[in-house]
């Protein structure tokens, strides 16, 4: 069953009140106010569905209450019909003025009252339903754009989530193609010096067997020579023409340098096969193929190998000074880390002019119980702004120009050292160079 719609007479006559009370409680619930702020007061708390308002009133008349209605939010579209005495036309002019929605006199009929309310308060229900409408539809909007915004966000989630997965994957594929690169040249460079260390060998050998051989064709000459003399002072005979002859092809090929010098080209010789040797067995080791896994190493031969690699690149920019210390024996990836110093030595010496210089240092860093081997790689460089150092170990991140740098190089040295449970920090001034320090815990099980 439908609630009927609620009329607020406001009229300062009680019999007006009692008059109009008996014509509408049939069909309306009835409220009274005997006054334009008892009007407000009612309207303000029971909202109404329609006000019957006298002009005259005292304290507050009609109109006057009728604009304050209007400026209420909760009453602004209440329908408001006048009941007065008075007919005139400026009369009415003032009542719709002041917002009214139409205006009577009281001497009006009960059925046109009626029928002016019936038809007031049938547009302000369906202004109400409207109302709920559009709320309701502003409920929907919101409602929807909120699940809208969650969607466009977990939209956004979704595509940072790709996005990161696509520079992983970029990232993972440019080491991959690093480690394909390494390991081909690894295996170039350990076929180059098996190739170059056989015959090498072969001249060594032969340098030492000729210098010995040498050495004993000199006995032999000189044991001939003090043999031929003593034998013509025996037989005491003035024609020595032999032995002169003999002393002068000594005397015009300078025989007594050529017998000191001789051994002076035979050792640089065989130095020099030494080196190529070692160069050779840089290689080897340099070269070893990144799945051989983690294996007990020595850093410092690690580092002094990949300087052996690198002389070439840096002898012509800057010197090298190192300071290893004995450091215990390390489990790790010998190919990896050379991999690290190599970049970490490179970049260093991109970033100097000529006369620059390198130090390189390793220690046994002791804290407490635990141990760590320490290395550094400092240089005299023109150093690293300080706005790019936290960026300095980001994925393609790089300083260099377009086609000289992929921005992985320490990317991907950090990521090693990462992976053997280790640490790299860098240190810079702008002007007078870089510092990287490596951690590399010893208690700790690398990641293999």
């Amino acid at each position: 069953m439908n609630s009927k719609n609620t009329v607020l007479i406001t009229d300062d006559e009680k019999f007006i009140q009692g008059m109009l009370t008996r014509f509408l409680k049939d069909d309306y619930e009835i409220l009274n106010a005997f006054s334009g702020n008892e009007c407000l007061s009612i309207a303000n708390q029971k909202k109404p569905d329609i006000i019957l308002l006298d002009v005259e009133m005292p304290e507050k008349n009609g109109y006057e209450v009728c604009h304050d209605l209007r400026n209420n939010v909760s009453t602004k579209d209440t329908p408001i019909i006048f009941l007065s005495s008075k007919s005139s036309v400026e009369e009415r002019l003032l009542g719709y003025e002041a917002g009214g929605d139409d205006y009577l006199i009281k001497s009006s009929t009960a059925e046109e009252l009626k029928a002016k309310i019936r038809r007031y308060t049938s547009i302000s229900q369906q202004q109400k339903e409207l109302i709920k409408d559009v709320d309701s539809a502003h409920m929907l909007n919101k409602m929807l754009e909120e699940r809208v915004n969650r969607r466009t966000l977990k939209i956004e989630e979704q595509k940072n989530k790709l996005e990161s997965a696509y520079q992983e994957l970029k990232i993972a594929q440019k080491q991959l193609i690093q480690s394909e690169k390494m390991a081909s040249i690894g295996q170039l460079a350990a076929g180059v010096a098996h190739e170059i260390n056989n015959p090498v060998a072969f001249i060594k050998s032969n340098l030492c067997s000729l210098k010995n051989y040498v050495k004993s064709y000199q006995q032999l000459i000189e044991i001939q020579q003090k043999s031929l003399e003593q034998f013509y002072e025996i037989i005491n005979s003035d024609d020595n023409k032999t032995l002169n002859n003999l002393k002068s092809f000594c005397d015009e090929n300078d025989i007594d340098f050529i017998n000191e010098d001789i051994h002076t080209l035979l050792n640089e010789a065989i130095v020099g096969t030494d080196r190529v040797q070692k160069i050779t067995q840089g290689l080897k080791n340099y070269s070893r193929a990144a799945d051989d896994g983690f294996q007990n190493i020595d850093l410092n031969i690690c580092i002094e190998d990949t300087l052996k690699m690198l002389n070439n690149e840096i002898k012509y920019v800057c010197d090298v000074k190192t300071e290893l210390t004995p450091i215990p024996i390390y489990k790790g990836n010998s190919s990896q880390l050379a991999q690290v110093f190599t970049n970490l030595i490179v970049n260093s010496v991109q970033a100097m002019d000529k006369n620059g210089c390198i130090f390189i240092t390793s220690k046994l860093r002791e804290e407490g119980s635990s141990k760590a081997i320490e290395l550094t790689f400092s240089d005299t460089g023109i150093g690293i702004p300080e706005e790019n150092l936290k960026k300095l170990f980001d994925p393609f991140f790089t300083t260099k120009p377009v086609g000289q740098g992929t921005g992985l190089g320490l990317s991907i040295s950090y990521g090693i050292i990462s992976d053997h449970g280790g640490k790299m920090e860098v240190n810079s001034e702008i002007g007078k160079g870089t510092i990287f320090t490596i951690i590399l815990p010893l208690e700790k099980v690398p990641y293999h």
